[in-house]
């Protein structure tokens, strides 16, 4: 038999300790909170931003050979499309909002709702246009992407922003 005792060391102030981490999860959680707000109202500024883009576009809805090519709705539906398209689309709203680029998406007008083709725009250039996975489209969907383009108006000079 042995003669020896068993102690189980504990601070003497582990209530302390264990408050002491309830506070710090608390701040944790109350900081997630308030960066969500912050972004929420960060998006909804930018979505703001991107209704007046739109509003504005040369880029209208047109349909050409069964083929609906458009300007997204909303920046959450460029996030949509990137997933959906497992492709990078999302990586692009800022340089939409700036202005840089732009992207539209190309729609079977029997699935108008269903992403078919992304496609980005600059300068009333295509410099791509891809369908899911980023495939390059047939040749028949880029001479309609292409169509497309040549059908735009774009606005005399005097009208334009400095």
């Amino acid at each position: 038999r042995s003669t020896h005792t068993h102690v189980t060391a504990q601070p003497q102030n582990l209530d302390q300790c264990h408050n002491f981490w309830k506070a710090h999860d608390e701040v944790v959680v109350e900081y997630a909170k308030e960066k969500a707000k912050l972004k929420d109202i960060q998006n909804k500024e930018k979505e703001i931003k991107y209704k007046e883009i739109k509003e504005k576009s040369i880029y209208q809805p047109l349909i050409i050979n069964d083929l609906l090519i458009r300007l997204p709705e909303s920046l959450e539906e460029i996030k949509i499309e990137g997933i959906l398209q497992n492709n990078c689309v999302n990586s692009y709203v800022n340089r939409i909002l700036d202005k840089q680029t732009n992207v539209l998406f190309g729609r079977k007008v029997s699935r108008p709702d269903i992403p078919y083709i992304t496609i980005e725009i600059k300068d009333n250039r295509v410099l791509q246009a891809r369908y899911k996975g980023n495939i390059n489209c047939t040749a028949e969907d880029t001479k309609t992407i292409e169509s497309y383009i040549a059908s735009i108006k774009t606005p005399d000079k005097k009208n334009q922003a400095a």
